[in-house]
């Protein structure tokens, strides 16, 4: 029999999902035959249909949509470029900033 793993990581049998599936479309007065096939491939087809791009990836879920979302962050965070010179001056850190080529680095070096 096969398996499935959910969130606490216990495995749950195809039969248990089949059922609980059963149960859950004649709760909502479902009258065709639903299977987690034909949930999947319905969700699909109606996101085809409406214009969403679905992607395919021999990669397993967990290691794709971690390395998706890295990517996905790094692109769309907000990003700023600073020009500056950082030193520690008797403990204190100092942040000095401006326009590039006005000599910061010059000045943080006097200071040390």
């Amino acid at each position: 029999m096969r398996s499935r793993r959910r969130a606490g990581g216990g495995p749950v049998a195809l039969d248990y999902l089949s059922k609980r599936l059963k149960k859950l479309a004649e709760a909502a007065g479902v009258r065709k035959t639903v299977t987690a096939y034909s949930l999947r491939h319905s969700y699909g087809t109606q996101m085809t249909a409406a214009g969403v791009p679905l992607f395919r990836t021999p990669t397993p879920t967990v290691p794709f949509v971690s390395t998706l979302r890295d990517v996905l962050e790094d692109q769309f965070a907000e990003q700023l470029t600073l020009h500056a010179s950082l030193v520690d001056v008797y403990g204190v850190g100092l942040l000095l900033t401006g326009e590039s080529g006005i000599g910061k680095s010059e000045i943080a070096l006097d200071l040390v």
